[in-house]
């Protein structure tokens, strides 16, 4: 039997750990009061010890924008990554060899924790995998490796997040430069946190002619029918619509976007289909939760269940992104889950391809969508 999981990565941040600050941009001027203007204000690096003194750090910082100031940040990634994989794969070698038999991934190393990323996602909302069933266990184990996978990806990649503020910083919506900025910052900050959502959702607001922000944070409504995007998720969950390109393993986006546009929201230069070439606010979770606003964070089942709303996606997370969404097809009663009372929520989704109550005593599509660490809501 494999043995329990000893969580080395962001999942054990511990509280109370080491802080430090070292300033990397220039205080910028506010801008005037009406004009359109950003203003990228000191961003640091801020450092932290996981539960077993193992250094990670991010970039944060704050951006003012029409007179309101957006506190944002990037990942935590490893100052050690090595070591880090070293640790973990130490800790949880039993863990890591069931999956790479069960997903038929090859050993985790330093430049592959994307291939680990891509396997992990999907399996970890599967109710089955290659005609056997995903156990409870597996499910939680898988999460937890994709959780520090996510953060060894991070260590590697280039951090394009300062200079992405630089890009932004004292210019004007509609300059050279600004948008193509805007789009990389959603990509490159996750939705740990409102604030990078409602950054870049305002600043996109001001040159969109299809009003998709607007109707997003509740201006003009625009017709959005729950209705019609209710019929769609419930639809395709199970049978791609072939008038889209199809992301085998990696789908889950892509078919919520599918199913807003169905309900009303029209596509636009940053939010498209792209006949098989989408945006990432299309087609990456992370992006999709940033554009949308989903992302108010929930630690426990009651919560989240009780907050998803019929009608709107909700996704989980792994570390600070967003790693996969779904959609609410229906809310029903209420239930116990491990010892707690709980709304029992109905959600289409795609890989793997679905649509099914949390509570199911036949089928349980749903069950792994409560093995998670971290969901998100409107």
């Amino acid at each position: 039997m494999i043995r329990k999981l000893m969580a080395v990565g962001v999942l054990a941040l511990i509280s109370g750990s080491s802080l430090s600050m070292s300033p990397i941009l220039t205080e910028s001027q506010v801008p005037s009061r009406g004009k359109p203007l950003i203003s990228v204000i000191g961003v640091k690096d801020e450092y932290l010890k996981d539960r077993i003194g193992l250094e990670m750090v991010r970039n944060k910082g704050s951006v003012v924008f029409e007179k309101n100031k957006f506190d944002v940040a990037s990942e935590f990634r490893y100052v050690e990554p090595e070591k880090a994989l070293q640790r973990f794969s130490q800790e949880n070698s039993a863990v890591l060899s069931h999956l790479q038999k069960r997903l038929e991934l090859p050993e985790l190393g330093i430049h592959n924790a994307d291939v680990y990323e891509q396997a992990l996602i999907p399996f970890v909302t599967a109710d089955s995998f290659r005609g056997s069933r995903v156990e409870a266990w597996e499910s939680r184990d898988a999460s937890t490796v994709l959780e520090f996978v996510g953060a060894l990806e991070e260590s590697y990649a280039p951090s394009t997040f300062k200079s992405i503020l630089k890009q932004m910083d004292r210019k004007r919506v509609g300059q050279p430069g600004v948008r193509e900025a805007i789009h990389n910052f959603s990509s490159t900050a996750p939705a740990l946190a409102a604030e990078n959502s409602y950054f870049v959702r305002r600043v996109l607001a001001q040159s969109d002619p299809y009003g998709i922000i607007h109707r997003i944070d509740g201006g003009s409504a625009g017709g959005y029918s729950i209705t019609k995007a209710i019929s769609y998720a419930e639809r395709h969950a199970t049978n791609p619509n072939p008038t889209y390109r199809y992301f085998a393993g990696n789908d889950c986006a892509n078919f919520v976007s599918q199913i807003m546009k169905a309900g009303g929201f029209t596509e636009n230069d940053q939010w498209r289909s792209g006949n098989g070439r989408p945006t990432r606010s299309w087609s990456v979770a992370n992006d999709f939760a940033n554009r949308f606003g989903i992302t108010r964070t929930w630690s426990n089942a009651a919560d989240f269940t009780k907050y998803a709303a019929k009608g709107w996606p909700v996704g989980f997370k792994s570390g600070t992104t967003v790693k996969h969404v779904g959609f609410v097809v229906a809310k029903g009663g209420r239930y116990y889950h491990q010892g707690r009372s709980i709304t029992d929520l109905k959600i289409a989704q795609h890989s793997g391809n679905y649509v099914g109550w949390l509570k199911n005593a036949k089928q349980n599509h749903a069950r792994n969508w409560l093995n998670v660490e971290k969901w998100v809501t409107p």
